[in-house]
């Protein structure tokens, strides 16, 4: 073994030994979870549940309707998107209308309080505005789900805002402590353009990743922390067993791997042995059938004998190799001239 290898050996050694260390050290079970569980979350949409009063009357509705607008007044005023509040509120207004537009002329003569007679004077405009195809039957139950609707998805939004102004503050303070996680900054982003797009749902679920993974960040550099200064502890305690160890794999590692090799050069010697009588009796059995059977042409025999020559050749310049591999010896092994060409013949 030349001095290449055994450096080669001993740095391999060393590699071998701290990587193993290494890994014993950091193995640790995943606490992250899938990205998939994005889209699994988002398809399960907030509870939203309500209870429709049993006196559910006319005034009540009318009353859930001034509410929603209240509603959508504050989340206009906080810079929030409202295309799909418009939208809900639009069709609960519809049902409120019903299909008979003289009920609301009715509730306007009817109505004492100014506020609320402007509100149903703006009704009868959206009443006027309908198309036939749209027209609502009236549903005081239905107004009333709706409404609930409008005010679960305003508190969702305000949750929402507050739980964004909560994950900020986090990473802000983890970025201070040098700790990073690219992907809860992505998913951060995603859940932004989620929430300007009304789809709450969704970003809810992303916030929910975006909190595990920096956790997860903020765990693995305490962890990693504590492993240097576990493997710092460790090799102070035990520095002269993992010496020994060092030199007891340095001392094994140039022995095994020379024995692997030695009984590879053997297991290959047999082989090309075999393989090289082989070949020999291949010679004779093409001389045969071309000048004593005539069952190949000279061309055919030709070309076998020149395939047989070569390969001959090449396992001639292998054996040798392969046995100071054995012996471990180093032989320099010289190069012979070309063997003529020539074709052989069997007197008959």
């Amino acid at each position: 073994m030349n001095r290449v290898e055994k450096d080669m050996y001993l740095i391999c050694t060393f590699l071998l030994f701290f990587s193993f260390f290494g890994v014993m050290l950091l193995k640790s079970p995943d606490v992250g979870i899938s990205g998939a569980v994005i889209l699994e979350e988002a398809q399960i949409k907030s509870e939203f549940k309500y209870v429709t009063p049993d006196n559910m009357t006319r005034e009540n509705a009318l009353t859930s309707l001034l509410k929603a607008e209240e509603d959508l007044s504050d989340m206009i005023n906080y810079n929030l998107s409202t295309y799909f509040i418009n939208d809900t509120l639009l069709k609960a207004k519809r049902i409120f209308i019903g299909d008979n537009i003289n009920q609301i002329t009715s509730d306007i003569e009817k109505e004492t309080n100014e506020f609320r007679k402007s509100y149903l004077k703006s009704l009868l405009k959206v009443a006027e505005e309908i198309p036939q195809y749209e027209v609502e039957k009236l549903n005081y139950s239905e107004i009333f789900r709706l409404t609930q609707l409008i005010d679960f998805k305003k508190q969702q939004a305000y949750r929402i805002i507050d739980t964004i102004s909560l994950i900020e503050e986090k990473e802000k303070q983890l970025k201070e402590n040098k700790v990073y996680s690219l992907e809860a900054s992505t998913l951060l982003e995603e859940a932004k353009i989620s929430f300007n797009e009304e789809r709450y749902d969704e970003v809810e679920a992303y916030l929910k990743e975006v909190d595990i993974k920096l956790d997860k960040a903020s765990s693995e550099k305490k962890r990693v922390k504590e492993l240097i200064t576990l493997g710092k502890n460790f090799f102070e305690k035990y520095w002269w067993q993992v010496i020994f160890s060092i030199v007891i794999l340095v001392i094994i590692t140039p022995i095994t791997v020379k024995k692997i090799r030695i009984m590879s050069a053997r297991k290959k010697l047999q082989s090309l042995n075999l393989e090289l009588q082989t070949i020999n009796k291949l010679f004779k059995r093409a001389q045969e059938d071309c000048f004593k059977d005539r069952n190949i042409s000279e061309a055919t025999y030709k070309i076998r004998v020149e395939r047989y020559r070569i390969r001959m050749t090449e396992i001639k310049h292998t054996i040798p190799v392969l046995e100071s591999i054995i012996s471990g010896k180093t032989k320099v092994i010289r190069k012979e001239p070309e063997e003529r060409k020539g074709i052989l013949e069997v007197k008959k």
